[in-house]
């Protein structure tokens, strides 16, 4: 999985992991190693975060006060003393599994209410430009180009015709690891009005 090998390699140097692993002696990490992994993966183009994952502190993000909860949950250690708390990298991968799927599962669900969404005339397909105007929505800054291949993407999904269905569009959002969010209205940019 992506994900463990993105959480690994936020760990340990990467050419390290096969053996830092395969060492039993080594069972538990430091809790800021861990929280250090654990932000690296939820900010990470594998993970679909929910928006309690995530806060920004300082303009920089940060993880959200229940993950924080949950990673201490799983420490070992004197909680008055933070830098004795070790987490089991066992524990840590389950959890961090379980969080991906629910973070999925959470995704498929943001995607699927979407798709209803700029399905402008209900009829449970989305058009080229429905499709442009959706994607432009969670990712205003992708390529025309990207959107296109997307777009040809789906329709191999979908199967027939020149139109989206729903399934095909979530498959290919997840695919392509679109955010789960909707962004603010583009301002004008170099004098170029954006659509309304």
């Amino acid at each position: 999985c992506d994900l463990l090998c993105q959480a690994f390699k936020n760990l340990f140097p990467p050419e390290q992991i096969k053996e830092r692993l395969s060492d039993r002696d080594m069972e538990a990490i430091p809790i800021q190693s861990v929280a250090y992994a654990t932000l690296g993966v939820f900010t990470s183009k594998y993970y679909f975060r929910d928006d309690d994952d995530i806060v920004m502190a300082e303009g920089e993000p940060d993880l959200g006060a229940s993950v924080k909860q949950q990673l201490l949950d799983m420490a070992d250690g004197d909680k008055a003393d933070p830098n004795s708390l070790m987490v089991s990298i066992d524990k840590w991968t389950e959890w961090l599994i379980r969080s991906y799927d629910e973070s999925h599962k959470n995704a498929e669900r943001f995607f699927e209410r979407l798709y209803d969404e700029y399905d402008v005339n209900k009829d449970n397909i989305l058009d080229f430009s429905e499709f442009c105007n959706v994607i432009k929505v969670v990712d205003a800054d992708k390529r025309e180009e990207d959107i296109l291949q997307m777009y040809n993407d789906a329709l191999e999904v979908t199967g027939e015709g020149d139109n989206i269905s729903a399934e095909a569009f979530v498959h290919v959002a997840l695919a392509n690891h679109l955010p789960c969010m909707k962004q603010a209205p583009q301002q004008e940019k170099a004098g170029v009005p954006t659509e309304s």
